[in-house]
């Protein structure tokens, strides 16, 4: 009597095999969504910060520094700074307060009008590239053209 009071009350309390499988696939299935969902959250986690550090990094002027031994950007450095010195005695050779841009079509005219974009531009100059021009005596921010 006690067997069977025992496998009675059992097999009433205990779900069925049926039941069990059906409430053990809604638990696995369950479990599997929260998987889904938090592995796309961490992937456009990691997506959005591997974006903001390159952006960044790239704003920031990192990538001026390319090359391990820096023969590339100091030659960059020193033709940027020839230019600026060629500039510099152009200014110096006119005399008066008021000195003109060189003429259009030269060389020294592209180098100042690609700096004086790229000062309009947000993080476009350098700041040492913006202290030294401004050191020039005659330097402008400003566009000056000759309309006619």
């Amino acid at each position: 009597r006690f067997s069977a009071s025992s496998s009675s009350s059992s097999s009433s309390s205990s779900p069925s095999g049926k039941e069990l499988g059906e409430d053990g696939a809604q638990g696995l299935e369950n479990s599997q969504i929260l998987k889904v969902i938090g592995t796309g959250f961490s992937l456009e986690l990691l997506f959005g910060a591997t974006c903001a550090f390159g952006m960044a990094y790239y704003c920031l002027g990192a990538s001026e520094s390319e090359t391990v031994d820096g023969s590339e950007v100091s030659a960059e450095r020193e033709a940027w700074r020839r230019q600026a010195a060629e500039l510099k005695a152009f200014y110096d050779a006119q005399e008066g307060s008021e000195k003109m841009d060189p003429p259009e079509g030269s060389d020294l005219s592209r180098f100042a009008m690609s700096n004086r974009r790229l000062y309009a531009m947000h993080f476009g100059l350098s700041s040492w590239k913006k202290r030294e021009l401004e050191a020039i005596e005659g330097w402008q921010w400003k566009i000056r053209r000759v309309h006619c």
